[in-house]
């Protein structure tokens, strides 16, 4: 996979948790201005590290998928693996989000 994808509905949550590949997931809504400027961190982050897979899930639309994962503030970032959350960093600080990313894929 290459690029964010968005996570759409609880049926994609499930199956992106379920999948078993390390995984990071950007929680945050259009209106959020840090989240406006990780975006662009969060996009260029998947050329650095190809093995993980990267998402986005607006919370505004999909409220209960936020509410699952935790989330209370954004944006906020989430590591999973193997169907487990690892790990989570919020707000806009990229340096922390990349070695949440790192800690996640065990680099």
């Amino acid at each position: 996979m290459s690029g964010v994808q968005p996570i759409t509905s609880t049926d994609e949550w499930e199956r992106v948790l379920g999948s078993g590949i390390a995984s990071v997931i950007m929680f945050s809504a259009d209106w959020v201005g840090p989240g406006k400027i990780m975006r662009d961190v969060f996009e260029k982050l998947t050329e650095e590290f190809v093995d993980v897979d990267f998402y986005t899930v607006d919370v505004d639309k999909h409220e209960a998928i936020a509410k699952e994962a935790g989330i209370r503030a954004m944006p906020s970032f989430v590591t999973y693996k193997y169907g487990e959350k690892v790990d989570t960093v919020i707000g806009p600080n990229p340096l922390a989000l990349k070695t949440l990313i790192n800690q996640a894929v065990g680099h």
